[in-house]
């Protein structure tokens, strides 16, 4: 603790490497359940590969296989029966002007594919080639790679631009508290920045394993107890110089 308070008042920067970490271990965490459900998920998308593939497309139509109905429901979360599952047709007996009459789902028809949920209907051409078990798995796992990477990049910098506006905002009510009991001099702005960026990154990890334990802290209660936190801090040292 006595390091941490030695930080505040003489070290150097603005504690951004404090919000940092606290952005990445909440991601890593993040990425962990991720990772889980895709790994709950994989077996599935398999499953209609195996039971579809290979598929060969030439001027724009399947070419084989022809003249067969094959449909592979894929279940997603825990919902009731009809919301959780994602249903996989690859329908070679239909025409392409013909549109499944379904809420959701992914439909492979003699020369178009459909990708439908409740709100829109999406119409993709077919591009010539085979798709194989082998291609798709491949090709799966370098998606799985990609926004993998892309999440993740992406989480740390909504979280850490988030606790940097909440850091910021506990620093200028810092600014406030210190003029209110004429104590200006007690810590510059860049030293209210390095309180602040502790403060803000140990609560919003203690927030996040509520969260993760299923007891959410609100986050307004949460931007709260940043500035009590602040604010006890700057209180006692005062009180301490007196």
């Amino acid at each position: 603790m006595e390091k941490i308070k030695a930080y505040i008042k003489t070290g150097k920067g603005l504690g951004l490497l404090f919000l940092l970490a606290a952005s990445v271990l909440m991601t890593l965490f993040m990425m962990f359940f991720l990772k889980q459900a895709y790994s709950e998920l994989r077996p599935q998308i398999m499953l209609v590969a195996d039971e579809m593939l290979p598929i060969t497309v030439s001027g724009g139509k399947v070419v084989a296989p022809q003249d067969v109905y094959k449909r592979v429901d894929i279940k997603i979360g825990n919902g009731g029966e009809d919301a959780g599952v994602f249903p996989v047709v690859l329908d070679t007996k239909s025409n392409a002007d013909e549109l499944p009459k379904a809420k959701a789902g992914l439909f492979i028809m003699k020369n178009v594919m459909y990708l439908l949920n409740d709100e829109e209907v999406k119409r993709v051409p077919l591009r010539d080639g085979e798709l194989t078990k082998s291609v798709m798995e491949e090709k799966l796992n370098a998606l799985a790679g990609m926004l993998s990477l892309i999440i993740s990049v992406v989480l740390i910098l909504m979280l850490f631009g988030f606790s940097l506006l909440e850091a910021v905002i506990a620093a200028g009510f810092g600014c406030i508290f210190l003029k209110t009991v004429k104590a200006d001099k007690l810590l510059s702005f860049d030293g209210l920045m390095r309180l602040s960026a502790v403060v803000v990154s140990f609560i919003e990890i203690i927030g996040f394993a509520l969260s993760l334990a299923g007891a959410p802290l609100l986050v307004g209660y949460q931007f709260i107890l940043m500035l009590v936190c602040v604010g006890l801090f700057l209180y006692r040292e005062k009180m301490l110089l007196q």
